[in-house]
């Protein structure tokens, strides 16, 4: 390399993939909406020990709390995306995973939960793809050689 010639800036800083990029911001969106779906999931969960009667309510309240912590760490995974925070890439195809497994459960399970394991595999796939396109722009160039 010549003294002239500016290194090749890649990694998570490069200019494709600022944390202000469309790409990140978006990315970031989609997991604030995971992030709700969760919450409301959780809500649901809390207003059916008002509805229904309960023959566990330990096991019911252990279920909502873990539903809210979950909730709150995707809106933290969230904010560290758009802070372009590196833990966040483990941390969003984990949850992708996670989403997709209890989607199809919900998709072969009761009818009625059916259109929500559908809206969740796609929300997961929609946030794959997004998470592969925001990895593939921030991916060094290479220059052929002459």
């Amino acid at each position: 390399m010549n003294s002239e010639e500016k290194p090749l800036e890649i990694g998570p800083r490069s200019q494709k993939n600022r944390p202000g990029s469309a790409l990140v911001v978006f990315l970031a969106a989609l997991v604030g909406c995971e992030s709700l779906i969760v919450f409301a999931g959780g809500f649901y969960f809390f207003s059916q020990l008002f509805v229904q009667k309960t023959t566990n309510l330990a096991g019911a309240i252990v279920i909502i709390v873990i539903t809210l912590l979950i909730a709150f760490w995707l809106a933290f995974v969230g904010i560290g995306t758009l802070k372009d925070q590196a833990w966040t890439k483990g941390a969003i195809i984990t949850w992708q995973i996670l989403q997709f497994a209890l989607a199809t459960s919900f998709i072969a399970g009761l009818s009625a939960w059916q259109p929500i394991g559908w809206l969740l595999a796609f929300i997961a796939t929609v946030t794959t793809a997004t998470f592969v396109a925001v990895i593939v722009r921030s991916a060094p160039e290479k220059k052929s050689s002459s």
